[in-house]
């Protein structure tokens, strides 16, 4: 396979970066197109993911597209595999239901493409859990700046504590999610929402947007892509007071929002490629920067034949979480502006269910109260 500028790896997160910025000339150009595998298996439910996709370079962007077909599947260090489920019309797959790794064992990943390839990871071992002894947030009207803002940002600081164990090098992770209550499940521009998607019809021709409520309660999940990344190289054993992890901001003045905290324990090799990972997205001075380093992923294609590019990886980790709610109506500060404005179908002429409501399903959504909900 021919390769412009061969780089052995390529996070989803940087192709991400790519489709929502400016064009840009590429800094890696794989002629032939590459698959992607990231993910990871967990100790927890709800936290174990893998997505799967094959690259294509149109007009000097990669796109990446879904490999219909494909079969997902983890393998135990004592040979069970177990087979992954797709969610329907994206690329990720999900374990089944109350499957989950157990700490000390290793795992690894195998996709079966349609075509009869076979993309597998290197073994992990999943390491053991270390819990958060603490988890408190905190307000400041002026938590930080914004550069593509330029201003101040309200937000709440998220400050955990956790007991590093001794004896052991241990690599954390530390990401974040949060849950809401939401009156909107679907939004359509100049289309009208009909059948479970928006469709072109003359009624919505001149209508900027129309908003289509929930069928019954419904929370809105957010899982942002930043993280936070330590190594106990220089502090094992030692306590971890304090630290903060992550800012969430204070985007409207009030209802409900309860926020998650989750500390991962990553392998060394995880740890190193998300290290590495995170500089080549946030810290190298944009995306046409000089590359610090390769990164090298645990993905490979096996068999014999044409050698294909297999970029990402797909780790064994354990995860300890904790969650708090608040009520933004009792927060002593002053919310980013907030657009409240729902701008609902007039009713057309029609005996029933008009305009429709949308389900509060999918990876954003769910119609099950969340852990922790006080509202």
């Amino acid at each position: 396979m021919r390769v412009k500028l061969l780089l052995p790896g390529l996070p989803l997160l940087l192709i991400l970066m790519w489709a929502c910025a400016d064009q840009i000339d590429p800094v890696y150009q794989f002629e032939d197109g590459f698959y992607l595998v990231e993910g990871r298996i967990a100790n927890q439910d709800g936290y174990g993911k893998v997505s799967v996709s094959l690259s294509e370079l149109v007009d000097g962007v990669y796109r990446l597209n879904r490999l219909e077909g494909a079969r997902v599947s983890t393998v135990d260090d004592q040979g069970q595999t177990v087979e992954w489920e797709a969610n329907a019309g994206t690329i990720d797959y999900y374990p089944p239901e109350n499957f989950t790794g157990v700490p000390g064992r290793s795992y690894h990943i195998r996709v079966e493409t349609p075509d009869g390839k076979i993309l597998e990871s290197s073994p992990e071992t999943m390491p053991e859990p270390v819990p958060i002894t603490d988890f408190r947030i905190s307000f400041e009207q002026e938590a930080y700046f914004d550069v593509v803002r330029d201003a101040f940002i309200p937000a709440f600081r998220l400050l955990i504590d956790a007991d590093d164990p001794a004896g052991r090098d241990n690599f954390y992770q530390w990401s974040r999610r949060t849950f809401q209550l939401v009156d909107v499940c679907q939004s359509c521009y100049f289309q009208r929402y009909r059948n479970g998607q928006c469709e072109s019809h003359r009624s919505a021709r001149f209508a900027e947007r129309w908003d289509y409520l929930c069928e019954g309660q419904c929370w809105g999940v957010s899982n942002p892509l930043d993280f936070q990344l330590f190594s106990d190289q220089f502090s094992q054993g030692l306590p971890i007071r304090d630290l903060l992890v992550g800012y969430e901001g204070f985007d409207r003045p009030n209802g409900g929002l309860l926020i998650e905290v989750s500390q991962l324990q990553l392998s060394r090799e995880n740890y190193e490629y998300n290290s590495l990972l995170k500089q080549l997205t946030t810290e190298s001075g944009g995306l046409n920067a000089a590359i610090p380093s390769a990164l090298v992923g645990n993905m490979r294609e096996l068999g014999a034949g044409e050698e294909l590019t297999v970029l990402g990886y797909f780790g064994a980790v354990s995860v300890a979480a904790e969650r708090r709610f608040i009520d933004r109506a009792t927060v002593d500060g002053v919310s980013l502006p907030f657009d409240r404005d729902i701008r609902l179908e007039p009713a057309p002429d029609c005996v029933m269910d008009c305009p429709p409501l949308a389900p509060c399903s999918g990876p954003r959504w769910t119609s099950t109260e969340p852990e922790g909900w006080e509202e």
